[in-house]
């Protein structure tokens, strides 16, 4: 059955992928931030082109590379945030008037969601349990 995670499959990781990981990150909340700072200035979105792609590309090369670790993270509390994150997205997209609002709770959940105990990051949903793998090395 596709939702069965036991055993849970091993994380992977290849060299260099912590440095992968910061630079996207940090790629990801530079672009956040002109975005959510040009909305709240009172910019359109549809003005905002560059700001706007580069936060969902980086959201979405950060989210392949979660998935690449660990098939286990689209169960996990933190991946269904991610889906939450990009929903908060289409709608800031086509709402105009909720725009600010609708980034800025992206912007709060992906806080909590980065900080949040692990067991509640790394809790299922769908299973009712923890699903955190054994790192390996490499990352």
């Amino acid at each position: 059955m596709w939702l069965s995670v036991d055993p849970l499959p091993p994380n992977r990781n290849f060299p260099g992928q912590r440095w992968v990981r910061i630079s996207l990150r940090s790629a990801h909340l530079l672009s956040m931030a002109l975005l959510l700072g040009g909305v709240a200035q009172g910019v359109p979105m549809n003005q905002l082109p560059e700001a706007f792609l580069a936060t969902l590309l980086t959201g979405a090369l950060f989210a392949v590379l979660e998935v690449y670790n660990t098939i286990v993270w689209i169960y996990q509390l933190k991946g269904w945030v991610v889906i939450v994150k990009f929903f908060l997205m289409g709608a800031a997209f086509h709402s105009a008037e909720g725009a600010v609002w609708f980034l800025g709770a992206a912007v709060i959940l992906g806080g909590i969601s980065s900080h949040m105990p692990g067991n509640l990051r790394y809790y299922s949903l769908i299973h009712g349990r923890v699903l955190k793998g054994e790192k390996t090395a490499g990352g």
